[in-house]
């Protein structure tokens, strides 16, 4: 299934996305915010058939290859993953080429837009490092409040929500 922003198209991926996957998996500085540092080729593999396996399953998660509508470059990946029953966790990762032009809170809120026609999510969650501060400011723009402060597999992580019924105000 495809569906739209303003800049960008979104589908699911497909096995034959796995090169596309690698780029952002095994690049230090797309990771960096995320994981810390790059995964190695087998990680990220590995990790490529967790989405593979997350998009073939029935409960309404999706990991999305996303694409410049124009140029129809690869630009990254998004995500709506459900969490538990009743919460789902957005998230993504961009390539450098389209940071700060706006395309992260495009994203983001084209994720939280997803949650009114995906199976009933009351709350959604981010999870980013401390230190991203444009992750933070996308976040608070999109309505998003922090919710703790943490760790995630060993990294530092702030966990970001949104009730649903804050949904309506963006």
């Amino acid at each position: 299934m495809s569906f739209y922003s303003t800049r960008l198209s979104y589908r699911a991926y497909e096995p034959n996305d796995e090169p596309l996957y690698l780029q952002l998996t095994m690049s230090d500085e797309l990771m960096k915010h995320i994981n810390g540092k790059a995964h190695t080729e087998s990680e990220s593999k590995a990790r490529f058939q967790k989405i593979l396996a997350i998009n073939a399953a029935k409960d309404e998660s999706e990991v999305y290859a996303v694409f410049h509508k124009e140029t129809k470059d690869y630009v990254g990946l998004a995500k709506f993953v459900f969490t538990g029953e009743e919460q789902a966790e957005i998230g993504y990762v961009l390539h450098k080429a389209f940071w700060r032009q706006g395309y992260g809170t495009e994203v983001s809120k084209r994720m939280i837009e997803r949650s009114e026609v995906k199976k009933e999510a009351k709350e959604l969650i981010a999870l980013i490092d401390p230190e991203n501060i444009g992750s933070k400011k996308i976040l608070e723009k999109c309505g998003f409040v922090l919710k703790e402060m943490g760790t995630w597999q060993g990294l530092p992580c702030a966990t970001y929500h949104l009730i649903k019924k804050n949904l309506s105000n963006l």
